[in-house]
């Protein structure tokens, strides 16, 4: 079995799946975007199950708050948020590395 492929494109602002059993049969999914004027959401990272689920994380430029964490449903193009707000990427730097299981919750200075 050949593995499905997910490619996220922030410039674009979309995610483009593909299954390379039928390449010639690329799908393309624009993200949501945050409701408020000004604000962008670039998608970051992503992972694709077998079934053609896409977990994606985003960035967003020009607001903060927003969720971050979505499940695209490449059969229906049903988008799932998560309801999670993303990690402060000017802080940590690092898409997705919201914790890490090997040493537990990253916590703010509170100073």
């Amino acid at each position: 079995m050949t593995p499905n492929l997910a490619i996220a494109d922030s410039s674009a602002q979309v995610i483009y799946f593909l299954n390379p059993s039928s390449p010639g049969s690329i799908q393309t999914f624009p993200i949501l975007q945050p409701g408020t004027s000004g604000a962008f959401a670039y998608p970051t990272g992503v992972s694709v199950s077998d079934a053609g689920m896409v977990y994606y994380e985003t960035v967003v430029e020009g607001g903060s708050g927003f969720h971050a964490f979505f499940k695209l449903n490449t059969a229906t193009g049903a988008i799932k948020d998560y309801g999670l707000d993303g990690p402060d990427s000017s802080v940590d730097g690092f898409p997705l590395d919201t914790e890490a299981p090997s040493i537990g919750p990253r916590k703010k200075d509170s100073s």
